[in-house]
């Protein structure tokens, strides 16, 4: 099972274990940990309840975020369906390396 970060987190946190000279090191990430318990286990309540969990510290992360920093803000949510090498998501990847 995975455990969700408690508030936001950076890129470097979010990919925590990957390494670009290893073909699978994408299963090292958090992500993907959220990836195959879903696969694994389906929408189960327990899945659901980490699921809502882990939205609800981001939002709260962001909420704090927002009250100490005074810039403009765009969120760019999504998730498991896109297949990461679907152009749609490259795009989005793209795009969000740009607003960086």
């Amino acid at each position: 099972m995975f455990d969700a970060p408690q508030g936001l987190y950076t890129a470097t946190e979010l990919l925590d274990g990957f390494n670009s000279e290893h073909t699978l090191a994408f299963t090292k990430t958090f992500d993907f940990s959220v990836f195959r318990a879903f696969v694994k286990e389906g929408k189960t309540l327990d899945i659901r309840r980490r699921q809502a969990e882990h939205d609800s510290c981001i939002g709260d992360g962001l909420r704090r975020f927002l009250k100490t920093h005074d810039r403009p803000l765009v969120g760019i949510m999504g998730g498991h369906s896109v297949p990461r090498d679907d152009a749609a998501y490259r795009d989005l990847a793209l795009l969000a390396g740009h607003l960086n």
